[in-house]
């Protein structure tokens, strides 16, 4: 569902906050119903935030592009709820090296990788890295400051895939 709504919001569809912010809540509570002792209540839950994701997302989709590539999305999508769910790889929610009361996000880095001068943005956000094993990367620093390099980097990101478009 998150790579057809970024080939949406490339090809210039209004995606509303609150369809991403259902994903968001769907993936929550999908990642709860994956502990034990969860409660049926949870994955009901994360099923119909999920239901109405899909739902906007492939009339969006029908209406950008056409209706066969609405339905060869659906077809992806009933693909995916039917195969089995992939374990994730657990690491540890504690990172060294970070000082208290900093804020903290990891960052894959595929996402850094169209910033051509990467660490000079940093420096200039006064933000410090800690690269982890699953390609990823902690980015730490003053809330402020990291919320304004994301933003920076997804503007980066954006401007980037429209020129490959």
């Amino acid at each position: 569902m998150e790579e057809l709504m970024l080939l949406l919001l490339e090809k210039g569809a209004d995606v509303p906050e609150q369809v991403a912010e259902e994903l968001r809540s769907g993936r929550s509570y999908a990642g709860m119903g994956t502990r034990v002792g969860a409660d049926a209540d949870i994955e009901t839950k994360a099923m119909i935030a999920f239901q109405n994701v899909e739902m906007n997302l492939l009339s969006q989709a029908e209406i950008i592009f056409n209706r066969e590539t609405a339905d060869s999305w659906q077809i992806k999508l009933n693909q995916a709820k039917e195969s089995p769910p992939v374990a994730a790889k657990t690491t540890s929610r504690y990172i060294t090296g970070v000082p208290k009361g900093s804020y903290q996000i990891r960052v894959q880095t595929e996402y850094l990788d169209t910033a051509e001068n990467l660490d000079e943005m940093l420096a200039g956000y006064k933000l410090k890295t800690i690269p982890q094993d699953d390609d990823f990367v902690m980015i730490y620093g003053e809330k402020e400051n990291v919320m304004n390099f994301l933003k920076e980097i997804r503007q980066i990101t954006i401007e980037a895939l429209n020129k490959g478009t």
